[in-house]
């Protein structure tokens, strides 16, 4: 039974990279440096998710909610890995996640994450 939410980076090969809620920039800049990659950006998150790493964190404010995000959910889907590794967490704890982010994970996981009608 899955009782919390991992925060942090998932890699596109399905590989999970955990940091605190406030240590996602030092993690996405060791992870940079340790893939080489030769962006010009000068975020590292940006840079992540421009290579569709999926970036795992939790709202600071009001609901504090699971959140997931990735480049553009509508053009870029999450790899088989990444939904290997995500759909535990999205079947036992959807209720504990950012409403748009379920929004963005509708196309991905459909079959669980059906509206009821």
């Amino acid at each position: 039974m899955i009782t919390s939410f991992p925060i942090g980076w998932l890699s596109p090969q399905g590989e999970m990279y955990e940091c605190g809620y406030m240590d996602h920039i030092y993690t996405a800049r060791t992870l940079v440096n340790k893939y080489n990659y030769n962006d010009n950006d000068s975020n590292p998150d940006e840079v992540l998710i421009n290579h569709h790493w999926v970036h795992l964190t939790v709202t600071a404010f009001f609901s504090h909610s699971w959140m997931i995000l990735w480049k553009n959910p509508y053009e870029n889907h999450l790899t088989q890995k990444q939904k290997y590794f995500l759909k535990p967490y999205i079947e036992e704890l959807k209720d504990w996640i950012n409403p748009s982010c379920l929004h963005d994970l509708e196309d991905e996981f459909e079959e669980i994450l059906k509206k009821e009608e």
